[in-house]
């Protein structure tokens, strides 16, 4: 008790010397620094008592927030993001708990998963003191790979096996939000958050229902992101954390859910993600769903054939069946591996496309009505990293990607095979989302969205945690208790069927 008094003493003499500090050098900002700082130390104590309400509200952030959300304490620094005041928060809790009071064990994960990051992050790193900067390089490399394995490190130690269910839901509530505001927005044809961002935020355009109108094409909602590319692709990958969350409830709110969910993708129409989903649900879920395929692809022609006689003159019927978009893709697709080849083996530098591109327009004849440019990405994941990382980036990216998903079908395959139905399930959603992920990026530059990226190496952090569960050395895991007697009990000596995955 004396030592405790003790320390409340010296703590508080302490803040009353740092408040005197900042008021006397920093006046107004300084009071709001120290206030902002005993508001975060009480809410450290907080969260170490419900550590899974922090992580879902950072998965609500990261979901939800405008992509434009910052704030600049002093002129002359940086911008802080709402992300980055997350990573700060989650930082300072990492190091009071982990560290100094260690009062949690630090999990690395898997080795040889942690090897592959690093050579990725090494090799990513190369072009950067072999080509020269651009202008958001740093800042957009820190958002994506830095802070993305650090909430990887997060969610893989603070997950666990009475919080897992929860995390899922909290992103599935997200996607659900997100999904609403992308169908009001359709509805609405205007999002008046873009047309604030176009005046905060450097090179970003909004590009309004008008000039779609002036096109005679469909309108692609942003919601709170970037782009609706971006948008399409964290409801796609949120897609199964709806159905595992919603898959026991009543079937009018299991089906409405994914309803909207549904809804959500199909309106942002980005045509890259509904392959994306479309592929990671059939791979992923092929021994369930294989004895109804030949009738789903009969309703799916029907479905086509129906659409394209009634809506084939809508904007929304024009985009689906414009074959100058592929046209136009493939016609700088090859540019793009022109730009390789001509800076093999490092690469231009990350995020340099856009300032390189314009060299190499003439060494492909371009498709008519192009303009040529207005082209600032490769929209394909694999083909800009080879184009600004080289030959050394891109292997050591593919390795790092490929060593995830191997590792996730792995461990699944493990439980699916001792019959733990619960975290076969888990981590059969975990590798729809992460594929989605990497498929998406078949048709855009999706290592360069910051919020998507964050959340496939949170997704992969859970994953990861989910293979903790599993014993060492690939024994039979612990299935769950269940009541005696239940449904989902061992009856003579089997263990509980799988249920059907999504």
């Amino acid at each position: 008790m004396k030592s405790r008094n003790i320390l409340l003493q010296v703590t508080t003499l302490a803040f009353a010397v740092l408040y005197c500090l900042a008021l006397i050098f920093l006046r107004d900002k300084g009071v709001l620094v120290v206030l902002g700082g005993a508001g975060a130390l009480v809410a450290l104590y907080y969260s170490s008592r419900y550590p899974t309400v922090v992580l879902g509200l950072v998965i609500v952030v990261i979901g939800l927030c405008p992509f434009f959300a910052s704030v600049r304490i002093f002129s002359g620094l940086p911008k802080l993001y709402a992300d980055d005041l997350l990573f700060f928060y989650v930082t300072a809790y990492m190091i009071v708990f982990y560290g100094f009071l260690r009062k949690k064990k630090f999990h690395i994960g898997s080795a040889s998963l942690l090897v592959f990051f690093f050579i990725f992050l090494v090799a990513t790193c190369v072009p950067f003191f072999t080509e020269p900067l651009a202008k958001s390089a740093i800042r957009n490399f820190t958002e994506t790979v830095i802070l993305g394995f650090f909430f990887y490190i997060v969610y893989l130690n603070e997950t666990e096996e009475n919080n897992i269910d929860k995390l899922i839901s909290y992103v599935a509530i997200t996607t659900l939000c997100l999904s609403l505001i992308l169908c009001v927005e359709v509805m609405a044809q205007s999002n008046p958050l873009m047309k604030a961002a176009e005046k905060m935020v450097d090179d970003f355009v909004y590009l309004a229902p008008s000039y779609y109108k002036f096109l005679g094409t469909y309108y692609r909602p942003y919601a709170v992101y970037f782009h609706p590319s971006e948008a399409g692709t964290f409801v796609a990958m949120g897609l199964p954390f709806v159905y595992y969350t919603v898959r026991d409830k009543h079937p009018l709110l299991k089906y409405a859910a994914l309803a909207l969910a549904g809804a959500g993708v199909v309106l942002n129409f980005t045509r890259g993600v509904w392959i994306a989903m479309g592929i990671a649900i059939l791979v992923c879920n092929f021994s369930r769903i294989k004895r109804y395929l030949p009738a789903a692809a009969a309703a799916g022609i029907l479905a086509l054939g129906v659409f394209a006689l009634s809506m084939s003159d809508s904007g929304f019927g024009k985009r689906v069946f414009d074959p100058s978009n592929l046209s136009n893709r493939l016609y700088y697709w090859k540019v793009g591996y022109n730009m390789f080849i001509n800076y093999f083996p490092f690469g231009i530098g990350h995020m340099n496309f856009k300032t390189r591109y314009l060299e190499f327009v003439d060494t492909e004849p371009a498709p008519p009505g192009l303009e040529v440019k207005e082209v600032f990405v490769a929209d394909n994941v694999f083909l800009t990293t080879l184009v600004e990382h080289g030959i050394l980036g891109f292997a050591a990216q593919m390795a790092f990607y490929i060593a995830s998903i191997w590792m996730i079908a792995k461990v699944s395959r493990m439980y699916r095979r001792h019959g733990d139905a619960k975290n076969a399930l888990r981590l059969n959603i975990f590798l729809q989302a992460a594929l989605i992920y990497l498929l998406a990026g078949t048709f855009a530059d999706v290592q360069l969205f910051a919020k998507v990226t964050k959340m496939f190496f949170i997704i992969l952090g859970m994953a990861m945690a989910v293979c903790r569960f599993a014993p060492a050395g690939g024994a039979t895991p612990s299935v769950q208790s269940e009541p005696a007697g239940s449904a989902s009990s061992r009856v003579g000596g089997s263990m509980r069927p799988l249920p059907n995955t999504f």
